[in-house]
């Protein structure tokens, strides 16, 4: 990774984010409404995916192939992984790329040359939609169209992933170009296509609603609030806000619970590294809460509206939610690498990843909290904290955070967000 490619990848994210944005709101069609739009929905897929894979026919064998200038392939020299993730995603989905690029030469040339014969759905298969070009009969399923987004998903995730590393290794992530990016987290989407409530979250992402939403009874303030977001164009805001603030908590209480669970110790020195993985898991989630009610600097006035209303909606405050309203865990976790050169630097480093539990030796016990020589990255299971030292300026800073109080604090925020998540899915069908 470096400069040069990642200043070339924002239009292939934003042609992805809208591919999924597309097919999720596709996938909500109601077949007994007879909506309008599925039509250019499909068509604008169809259109968007060799722009991300892209691939070609060759005029001479008629097969379908890659050609190394096109697209990404530029950098394949320095994406060593993505010729070979390309070419599995081929030939695993050849036969539906088949389909896709018949489907899109036919519309960008000859457009009355292709017409709709069905389009349909039940209860194994989301959507069905049959093509006759030429008086050949071409289907494009549901299943088929996911499943190649989901692959193409997961290999853009990774290159986002490397952009995340890069950008860390190079100090760059505080730029809001590198925000954007290092964001932009496709395995996302693939988990909504997985989600029992695919349907009902394209259905909600559909137009439709919003002339039928009005005609049902409203029962409550919040729901008022609710359909006040649908008239004023506020409510993919809400609807996102409220789906990842319970996903996030969701995930961090799993995450507690494998921590605080006496029956997930075990001897073996691999469980060093379970704790390290769930207490990543658990401060990534955290993060991910803190951004949807605490402002950073570089904050739109779009954004300082939407927090507001977030910590409207929950009571959010550093009082009532201290230990969530502290950003420093989720920071050391996020810049740990420069966080522990500084460490270095002053000579105050005693270790990576450590942690005290029931059944260890009293003298390594006493050896991990010895105070003279602080450990920068300790879980106490006997305490139920987790601790780090940091450096801030020149001067170093121990910081400690009660595990049972977060476990509080998610349990509060989760209950909200599961209720604000009812009234949505009550008044969206």
């Amino acid at each position: 990774m470096n400069k040069e490619i990642a200043k070339s990848l924002y239009g292939y994210f934003e042609t992805l984010y809208n591919i999924n944005r597309k097919l999720i709101e596709l996938c909500g069609i109601n077949i007994l409404l007879e909506e309008e739009g599925e039509e250019k929905l499909l068509f604008d897929i169809i259109i968007d995916i060799p722009r991300v894979l892209p691939y070609s026919k060759n005029k001479k064998t008629k097969k379908l192939e890659f050609k190394d200038r096109d697209g990404l392939l530029e950098y394949k020299n320095s994406i060593i992984y993505l010729e070979a993730e390309y070419n599995d995603i081929l030939a695993k989905h050849y036969d539906f790329l088949n389909k896709v690029k018949e489907i899109r030469n036919k519309y960008e040339h000859k457009m009355h040359g292709i017409s709709n014969e069905s389009f349909g759905g039940g209860t194994m298969i989301l959507f069905n939609y049959v093509f006759i070009i030429d008086e050949n009969r071409i289907d494009i399923n549901s299943d088929d169209l996911i499943n190649l987004i989901k692959d193409i998903n997961c290999l853009y995730s990774r290159i986002s992933k490397d952009v995340l590393t890069f950008a860390y290794e190079n100090e760059l992530y505080d730029f809001p170009y590198y925000r954007r990016l290092c964001k932009t987290d496709f395995q996302i989407f693939n988990d909504i296509y997985d989600s029992k409530d695919l349907r009902k979250i394209g259905r909600i992402m559909r137009n439709y609603w919003r002339e039928e939403v009005i005609m049902k009874r409203i029962e409550t303030i919040e729901e008022a609030r609710i359909i006040g977001d649908v008239l004023t164009g506020e409510f993919p805001f809400l609807f996102n806000d409220t789906y990842y603030i319970r996903y996030n908590s969701k995930k961090a209480i799993f995450a507690l619970k494998k921590i605080l669970n006496k029956k997930s110790i075990k001897k073996e020195e691999e469980s060093s590294f379970y704790y390290h993985i769930y207490i990543d898991l658990l401060f990534e989630a955290v993060g991910q809460i803190n951004d949807r009610f605490v402002e950073k600097k570089e904050c739109s006035e779009t954004m300082k509206k939407r927090l507001k209303r977030n910590r409207e909606d929950y009571s959010f405050s550093e009082e009532s939610y201290p230990l969530l309203f502290d950003k420093g865990f989720r920071n050391y976790i996020e810049h740990i690498s420069s966080k522990n050169e500084k460490l270095i630097n002053n000579n105050r480093f005693y270790g990576t990843f450590n942690f005290i539990h029931y059944e260890m030796k009293t003298k390594t016990i006493k050896e991990l909290t010895d105070k003279n020589k602080p450990q920068n990255n300790l879980l106490n299971l006997i305490d139920r904290t987790y601790n780090i030292a940091t450096m801030k300026e020149s001067e170093i800073v121990f910081k400690s955070i009660s595990l049972d109080g977060l476990k509080k604090e998610l349990e509060k925020i989760y209950r909200i967000s599961s209720k604000i998540w009812k009234n949505i899915t009550k008044l969206t069908g």
